[in-house]
């Protein structure tokens, strides 16, 4: 009976782990999603955030390094980055919501698609905010763009 059983559990843990790995496999590229094009947003008040030109430097150097291009005209898709934030008792309170967009067809017909789930992160500084954003785009460009495979789908 164990010589039946065993052979057959086998067969299922491989077909289980193939659609894991199906499912988990990204169907964007690099290649199809790039250049990006990138979009601040300064929701902040009481100068939170006073170095916008710094992320966009960060950002672009980032994307460049792991080969996705940032261009302002003829972009795939679009990496929007918004900070919100306020400033109470010396402190700046808000977040940063970056989502990455663009257009995609499914099923023959174009359509403006979320890439990526929303990240949103927020904080509580004393001063600006300024190194937290760069921080941020960082971290989701490195977690969820610089791991897709170069090109395919």
């Amino acid at each position: 009976m164990f010589r039946f059983l065993v052979p057959a559990f086998a067969a299922l843990l491989l077909a289980g782990a193939a659609s894991a790995q199906t499912q988990n496999a990204s169907p964007f590229s690099k290649s199809k999603i790039s250049p990006l094009a990138l979009e601040f947003r300064d929701l902040t008040r009481d100068m939170c955030w006073t170095d916008q030109a710094a992320a966009r430097d960060a950002a672009v150097d980032l994307l460049e390094r792991v080969n996705l291009p940032v261009a302002d005209r003829g972009a795939q898709s679009s990496l929007k980055i918004t900070v919100i934030a306020q400033r109470q008792r010396g402190f700046c309170y808000g977040a940063v919501s970056i989502s990455h967009r663009g257009w995609a067809v499914w099923e023959g017909t174009p359509a403006f698609v979320s890439f990526t789930e929303p990240f949103v992160r927020p904080f509580s500084r004393l001063g600006n905010t300024n190194a937290f954003v760069e921080q941020t785009v960082r971290q989701f460009a490195t977690r969820n763009l610089a791991t897709l495979p170069e090109g395919g789908f």
